[in-house]
């Protein structure tokens, strides 16, 4: 009965193999190419300390979009925690660009949704980054008043 098996079905095999080994060797690849929203938001951090706001701003602003309430303690794996502050961090971009009542709006934020008000070292630092805003923004409130000569005769 051996001998009346057709020929043709062991290229199959060899194709569904060769198709198996292709997928397995590209799973590996696939996974390692995914990044998680709390390495963009790490990567971010980072920059932002690194004083490259403009590429943070460009890893932050998507994050926001789609994770918009602030965290702390988030879980991650390796048992590892994180204080997920996007409004905080967004304060610190605009502060650098000089935009100082888009950073107060966005510590407002930061602050509206209370999670960084459990972390003392950020709620010390966003207590500082107020000041400096209220400086800033005093800075530029405070017009440089000019006397203009009119000519007018004097009493």
């Amino acid at each position: 009965m051996r001998a009346n098996r057709p020929r043709h079905r062991q290229p199959c095999h060899l194709w569904r193999s060769a198709l198996v080994l292709a997928v397995l060797l590209l799973i590996p690849g696939l996974a390692s190419a995914q990044t998680y929203w709390f390495e963009s938001y790490q990567r971010a951090v980072e920059l932002i300390d690194d004083g490259r706001v403009e590429e943070a701003a460009s890893l932050l602003e998507p994050l926001i979009d789609t994770r918009p309430n602030p965290q702390d303690r988030v879980r991650l794996p390796g048992n590892q925690f994180l204080d997920y502050l996007p409004y905080y961090q967004r304060a610190r971009i605009e502060l650098r660009l000089g935009e100082h009542a888009l950073a107060s709006r966005s510590l407002d934020l930061s602050e509206t949704f209370g999670a960084i008000k459990r972390n003392r070292r950020a709620l010390a630092e966003l207590r500082q980054l107020r000041l400096r805003i209220e400086d800033a923004l005093e800075d530029e409130r405070q017009v440089p008043v000019v006397v203009l000569k009119t000519g007018l005769p004097s009493r």
